[in-house]
């Protein structure tokens, strides 16, 4: 943040742009609300906007934790149809282990390892092979729950939802990892 404090609004932007969502946040949210703000004016619409909700969010809980940066596939699609569907995410893919299923609403169905994915008959159904528990976190959970769900099941990734059950974001290791480094 500091060095970004030393840097055009037009630079910053630059750089803040190739961060992922949820880090790029944090950044913004160590800066000044107008610098910040200033540096959001810079960005690319669809990108300030996604650093921009999540700024909403209180940083100690899911929201504040997570990233919008994750791969969904339809519930009800076929093996081949979900791995068509992937192409294109590379930016997604690179970060991820799991797939995550949802309905027409974004409602979070369930969660396939990418591995198995990829290691799938093609004309098998999707949901066929997703996991057999699905652990997600509300987003306004507080950050020491989300840290336990991560110990009492092992995971690597985890959802983080709405309300009503839409898929808004994700946690990952790392990001627990960068918590616990912190605290």
């Amino acid at each position: 943040a500091s060095i970004l404090e030393s840097l055009s609004e037009e630079k910053a932007a630059e750089i803040i742009e190739e961060m992922s969502p949820d880090e790029a946040a944090d950044v913004l949210a160590e800066m000044g609300e107008e610098r910040s703000d200033a540096i959001l004016e810079e960005m690319d619409a669809d990108e300030a906007h996604e650093v921009e909700e999540l700024l909403e969010h209180r940083e100690d809980s899911a929201g504040g934790m997570m990233t919008t940066e994750y791969v969904t596939v339809r519930h009800g699609v076929t093996v081949g149809e979900a791995i068509a569907g992937l192409q294109g995410h590379d930016y997604a893919l690179e970060s991820t282990n799991m797939v995550f299923l949802v309905d027409s609403e974004e409602q979070l169905k369930g969660a396939v390892p990418l591995a198995r994915l990829f290691l799938a008959d093609p004309a098998a159904p999707v949901e066929s092979l997703q996991t057999d528990r699905l652990v997600s976190a509300p987003v306004k959970e507080q950050q020491e729950r989300v840290i336990a769900k991560f110990d009492k099941y092992n995971l690597v990734t985890l959802p983080v939802v709405d309300h009503a059950n839409r898929l808004i974001g994700v946690i990952t290791a790392d990001d627990i990892i960068a918590v616990l480094r912190q605290g």
